[in-house]
């Protein structure tokens, strides 16, 4: 596989793909090429053997137990008889497979030794190792290496080629819906941010969060199936059969108290057919387990990343799922603080995806005169918001309107607000939006 992008360059950007890195390769030697070639890929400089070889000639020199020279002349040998042309992506799957098997049969080890010493109790070994094991699964081993100024340096000029050529290629950059309301403000979800949507009982916060999962994997779907990043639904208040309904309201934007009652006729049942048959390859996935606990709930997002490429996760609602632990909690916003804290550490960072949750807002707000809220009236206050990317309160005037103001035409029903209260880019403030809770219908706010 080395061999072969040194001979062809241009299958590296594809390797690259798979996400294969240096510490998957099992012998020093193609762990110091492979870097090699990386590295020259993501700072456009030339790959060929004769360089390769040259830079890492003093490391191959000490794996290969012969001079320099001689090193070089062993990676061009390797180059000019590297075969298999179009299994280079299958080679780096199966390299980082054979290290996922080595990690596993390290971690089996590790597990009959810690048996043997019985300091653990089988549960908590359990746990240690569930996790661990998803993390394998996941490709999120975490390390305790120290990063100098010059290689964060280095990394982060990388990073910003990466999105340059994600840009270039058309891609987009993080979670993005094609809504101003959200995409302006977010500038893309990334993996390991955490959205809170959050707002009182009977907002419709999640009407607009179920539109924006469908949205976003309708966008995901015009791309290659190769590329295209799954969306995961947790309904963790709502049965399959009320969830059902939302979706069928935003894709064919009928009444959901008419589809909730079966009050339609032959006409609007093929309009809901018609309207979620070009629908059903979306890579959108849903689960509708109730009162899951937090183990259970990072499980089922390890699997669906797993089975699914799933990069973006609504949780609805996080009041409904709990802690694995037994202890007390002194008060519902310590307990929201700990919920808050493991989506940002043991989901979203862990992990690697976005995560949309969505949160109410504490009996606070009542005090407010437009009932506003603020960050203040998170339930679970700054220290929910302390581990969050973002808060947004949705708002919608007209159910806090006087008559007069509805009389005049200044507030109308489908008025909808985004208050932007905690925001990573630094950008606060309040998007407006069209919706129209009873058919699911969202779009930005057209002005006049």
């Amino acid at each position: 596989m080395v061999g072969a992008m040194l001979a062809r360059p241009k299958v590296v950007g594809e390797v690259v793909g798979t996400l294969l890195e240096p510490a998957h390769f099992h012998l020093p030697a193609f762990r110091s090429l492979y870097e090699a070639v990386t590295s020259a890929y993501y700072a456009e400089e030339p790959i060929d053997p004769l360089t390769i070889g040259e830079l890492c000639a003093k490391r191959l020199s000490l794996c290969w137990r012969c001079d320099e020279r001689e090193a070089v002349e062993k990676v061009k040998t390797l180059a000019a008889t590297a075969t298999g042309n179009g299994e280079v992506v299958a080679h780096a799957r199966l390299v980082k497979r054979d290290f996922d098997y080595r990690e596993l049969l390290a971690l089996a080890q590790g597990v009959v030794t810690e048996v043997g010493e019985e300091d653990r109790s089988p549960e908590e070994l359990a746990g240690v190792l569930a996790q661990r094991a998803t993390q394998i699964a996941t490709s999120s081993l975490l390390t305790h290496e120290l990063v100098g100024f010059e290689q964060l340096g280095r990394n982060y000029i990388q990073h910003l080629r990466e999105l340059r050529a994600m840009r270039a290629a058309g891609m987009d950059v993080g979670v993005r819906f094609g809504w101003d309301f959200m995409d302006a403000w977010t500038r893309g979800l990334r993996p390991a941010y955490v959205y809170f949507l959050a707002g009182e009982q009977g907002a419709g916060k999640s009407g607009l969060a179920w539109c924006l999962s469908i949205r976003f994997a309708e966008r995901q779907a015009k791309k290659p199936a190769d590329r295209q990043i799954g969306t995961l639904v947790l309904s963790l208040e709502m049965t399959e059969e009320v969830s059902s309904t939302r979706v069928a309201q935003h894709i064919s934007g009928l009444d959901g108290g008419d589809l909730q009652e079966g009050a339609i006729d032959e006409d609007q049942l093929a309009e809901v057919i018609e309207a979620w048959r070009p629908r059903r390859k979306l890579p959108l996935w849903f689960n509708f387990s109730p009162a899951v606990r937090a183990s259970q709930l990072r499980a089922l997002i390890a699997e669906a990343i797993r089975r699914h490429n799933v990069g973006f996760v609504l949780i609805d609602h996080m009041r409904y799922f709990h802690m694995d632990d037994r202890r007390g909690y002194r008060s519902a916003a310590d307990e929201d603080e700990a919920k808050a804290e493991f989506l940002h550490e043991q989901i979203a960072k862990d992990l690697g995806v976005a995560v949309m949750v969505l949160a109410h807002t504490t009996k606070g707000i009542d005090d407010s005169d437009d009932r506003r809220p603020r960050l203040t009236h998170l339930r679970g206050g700054g220290m929910v918001s302390a581990h969050a990317d973002f808060v947004a309160f949705l708002y919608q005037p007209y159910k806090h309107a006087t008559q007069k103001q509805i009389d005049d035409g200044k507030v109308v029903r489908t008025d909808a607000e985004l208050i932007y209260a905690k925001n990573r880019h630094q950008m606060e403030g309040t998007a407006r939006l069209f919706f129209d809770p009873s058919t699911m219908t969202v779009t930005d706010r057209i002005a006049g």
